[in-house]
């Protein structure tokens, strides 16, 4: 009784490392690097504003890749692009995010505007 019981355990824990491999799979294959033409980066972090139609929040991490639905808005809309920075960088960008008139600034509030209908 006891083997059989070992072989269903042995049986259910091999199913269940399929099925989080599969899953794992998928969520791949909805994944893109940011761009093909950026260094590498370990980890990305999203600072423009919350746009839920993305599900994308302020302050989301992604490492090396990003859903393909937001890549394929960046293509769309440049501004969404240059709210992806290199975590390393979160310090300096803030300071400059908060600078009203400077680039950032201003691709933000652009993307603020536009969220409603992205």
């Amino acid at each position: 009784m006891a083997d059989t019981e070992q072989n269903e355990q042995k049986s259910k824990a091999s199913e269940s490392k399929t099925d989080t491999t599969a899953r794992r799979t998928a969520a791949a294959d909805k994944l893109q690097p940011i761009a093909d033409n950026t260094p590498a980066i370990e980890q990305w972090i999203y600072i423009g504003p919350t746009i839920k139609q993305l599900g994308l929040e302020t302050n989301s991490v992604f490492t090396q890749t990003i859903p393909k639905h937001i890549a394929k808005k960046m293509d769309e809309q440049p501004e969404l692009r240059s709210m992806f920075i290199a975590v390393n960088d979160l310090a300096q960008k803030n300071s400059e995010l908060a600078a009203v008139g400077s680039e950032l600034h201003i691709a933000y509030e652009a993307l603020e505007a536009k969220k409603g209908v992205i």
